[in-house]
């Protein structure tokens, strides 16, 4: 797997742990801190794409992952 598809694929495990969180089971300020973490974590990996891809095209590919869902 390449770099891109890495990162890509990160961002969509990402995303579907917080949506799993929120819909979930869990409730409550340990739900809260690890969406949160999640979506930082997205956005860390969108910056690493961006370095690849540029930043508008970074952060329109995972604006099209979490569609997605």
């Amino acid at each position: 797997m390449d770099e891109l598809q890495r990162i890509i694929s990160e961002i969509d495990d990402q995303y579907n742990a917080a949506w799993q969180a929120l819909y979930g089971t869990s409730q409550g300020t340990a739900q809260h801190n690890f969406i949160n973490a999640r979506f930082d974590r997205m956005a860390e990996l969108a910056d690493e794409l961006a370095t690849h891809i540029g930043h508008e095209d970074a952060y329109l590919t995972l604006i099209k992952r979490m569609e997605k869902r």
